[in-house]
């Protein structure tokens, strides 16, 4: 075993024993319930500190899990078949026009006045996730979106590893920007997943304050907590783990990345950790902007109580309660359907209820 990996075990030792013997977390005043990975707690609200109870049935899967993995698992890749090979790039990257409306110029004056929905899609996703919204816009009218890519991502395996979650941020932010620049006055954003704690961060730290802001911002499964407990010890057992292998369709390998490598995990990790902390200081959207969130009740990827952080630590522009929305499914982003292994009646007349209200929200 190598020096890094013994390093790396000791840091998973270490970590344990912190937690067994005495981590206290941050309560937020307002905090009655926060779940991730691990632990439960339920502070009372005058107390700002309270010890970490433990779920030890949790716990010992993971740490014998860490244990095991002593060894880095190289990526398997098809480079014909695969995102992450030399081969497969995002379409908007070849054909930005046909994806981003920036990429067409400028527009006429009566097309400014369209609302506008600019997405932010999920970790190791690309612009695939929101491609059914898009065609549902075009064919019901009255409103047009763009589909920038997150930083990093529709890219070869190395562009993915390399990029910090700040680069991920940057690509929808840019076409934001590009918008504001040809003139569009109705812009609206939408997010899924690893997009919305994106957005969030966007909105706590004023990225906003110098621009028009979003009329309305609809988030579908954000990530706020992980539902995948492994995830949590990512920046500890990142060198035993190297790469991570999902499974994935065949028609979703050459859309998302189903090598993720643990650099990328570890920058997921820092972004949640990050925004968690903004969201237990407060953060208040723009002025003037609305927030809608659909959350699926059971997600295998996106802990369901990351709606409860939401609504706990997110306010609208004018300081009232956002709107959230707990949803009857267990498919994580459950508004995307193409590359399904299958997908049920009831599954997709969701999907078009949550359209037809989204688009609802975007009306002029």
């Amino acid at each position: 075993m190598s020096l890094v990996k013994v390093l790396s075990f000791l840091r998973i030792l270490a970590k344990f024993w912190e937690m067994i013997f005495g981590k206290t977390v941050r309560n937020h005043p307002r905090a009655r319930l926060i779940r991730s990975g691990w632990w439960v707690y339920t502070p009372p609200a005058t107390l700002p500190y309270r010890r970490l109870f433990l779920n030890f049935r949790a716990i010992l899967p993971i740490f014998s899990a860490s244990i095991l993995l002593v060894s880095c698992s190289s990526p398997n890749i098809d480079n014909n078949v695969n995102l992450e090979g030399t081969a497969i790039n995002d379409s908007s990257l070849a054909f930005p026009q046909e994806f981003l409306l920036s990429a067409q110029g400028a527009p006429s004056d009566s097309l400014k006045l369209v609302p506008v929905v600019v997405s932010m899609h999920g970790f190791s996703a690309s612009t695939y996730e929101w491609e059914e919204f898009r065609n549902y816009l075009d064919s019901v009218g009255g409103a047009r979106m763009s589909l920038p890519l997150l930083g990093g991502h529709g890219r070869d395996y190395a562009d993915f590893k390399k990029a910090t979650w700040q680069d991920w941020q940057s690509g929808p932010l840019n076409e934001y920007d590009s918008l504001v620049a040809l003139g569009y006055k109705n812009l609206s954003i939408t997010c899924s997943s690893t997009g919305c704690p994106l957005l969030v961060d966007a909105m706590a730290t004023g990225w906003f304050d110098s621009r028009p802001a979003p009329q309305e911002v609809i988030m579908i499964d954000p990530i706020i907590f992980s539902s995948a407990k492994l995830l949590t010890l990512a920046e500890i057992v990142g060198p035993f783990l190297g790469n991570v292998e999902t499974d994935c369709t065949e028609v979703e390998k050459g859309h998302w990345y189903c090598n993720r490598p643990a650099a990328a995990l570890e920058q997921l990790m820092t972004l949640l950790t990050h925004v968690r902390k903004q969201l237990e200081d407060g953060v208040r959207a723009p002025a003037g902007t609305k927030i809608v969130v659909y959350k699926a009740k059971h997600d295998e990827s996106a802990d369901p109580v990351s709606a409860l952080a939401l609504y706990k630590g997110l306010r609208n522009g004018d300081n009232s309660n956002i709107v959230v929305h707990m949803v009857n499914s267990s498919t994580h982003v459950f508004t995307r359907s193409n590359g399904r292994a299958s997908w049920s009646p009831a599954q997709r007349a969701l999907q078009l209820q949550t359209f037809a209200d989204m688009k609802a929200l975007l009306a002029p």
